[in-house]
């Protein structure tokens, strides 16, 4: 502060005082030195001072009442906001283990996002990844029963399916009626075939096939199909036309179980 400005302020404080002073001996010399009468006076003072200053006292007490509230409104905002983070973050990780949790039991639906004309019978694409608990090799089921696919190729949100009308789709499966063992293979063209049947058995038309225990990730016991027609045989083994359970030219969504013990 400069010299300037602080003679400045003693000389208003001096000029205040004598003037106070100065009324105060015109009050005494008025009242004739009466105690009544001056305090009287003193109200009647203090009275107009208070309508005075009461503008300006209550305009102050509403400037720091409504930055208070301001101030107080901001913490309290920082604070929601920062509940809601820690909100969601937490609806996150607890619906991630949800999904997981419902893959692992075989609840884990995923849809059918892509499927490429030139690939029409070998692979789709699902909107489900490995954030979602994907891993290589899960089972595809359409409806939640029948085999349709496994999983072949996994992106962090996404994964290719290969269906059992793949040629490079081998599963292992066993004749429910006559427990022998056999090959399922596709045509890349929207056939399927049971591979590896001995030519002294002979099977009929109509009996059911389910996928067999092959020490792999995929359980025993998932229905595939039925038995079809015979087709070609070679070194001893015979293949038949299978009709498979699953819809593969109506897919929509498959769901995906984990086979893994």
């Amino acid at each position: 502060m400069s010299a300037f400005k602080v003679a400045s302020k003693e000389r208003r404080f001096w000029i205040c005082g004598l003037v106070l002073l100065a009324v105060a001996l015109s009050l005494i010399a008025a009242t004739g030195g009466k105690v009544s009468v001056l305090a009287e006076s003193y109200d009647h003072v203090g009275r107009i001072l208070f309508s005075i200053e009461y503008p300006a006292w209550a305009l102050r007490d509403g400037v720091l009442r409504v930055a208070s509230w301001t101030i107080g409104r901001g913490k309290l905002e920082s604070q929601l906001k920062e509940l809601q983070r820690e909100n969601l973050a937490l609806r996150l990780q607890l619906g991630l283990r949800e999904e997981r949790a419902l893959l692992r039991e075989g609840g884990g639906e995923a849809r059918i996002v892509a499927r490429y004309p030139g690939e029409w019978w070998r692979f789709v694409v699902i909107d489900k990844g490995s954030t979602d608990g994907v891993v290589r090799g899960m089972p595809a089921l359409q409806n939640g029963r029948f085999l349709a696919g496994r999983v072949r190729y996994i992106e962090s949100n996404s994964s290719v399916i290969e269906l059992i009308s793949s040629s490079t789709m081998l599963v292992p499966v066993v004749v429910d009626d006559t427990r022998d063992i056999g090959i399922i293979r596709g045509d890349d063209v929207g056939g399927v075939w049971l591979l590896y049947i001995p030519m002294e058995r002979k099977l009929e038309a109509g009996m059911t096939i389910s996928t067999a225990m092959a020490g792999e990730a995929l359980p025993p016991g998932i229905p595939v199909g039925r038995v079809g027609e015979p087709g070609g045989a070679a070194e001893g083994y015979g293949s038949y036309r299978l009709y498979p359970y699953a819809d593969l030219s109506q897919l929509r969504s498959v769901t995906l179980i984990d086979g893994t013990p």
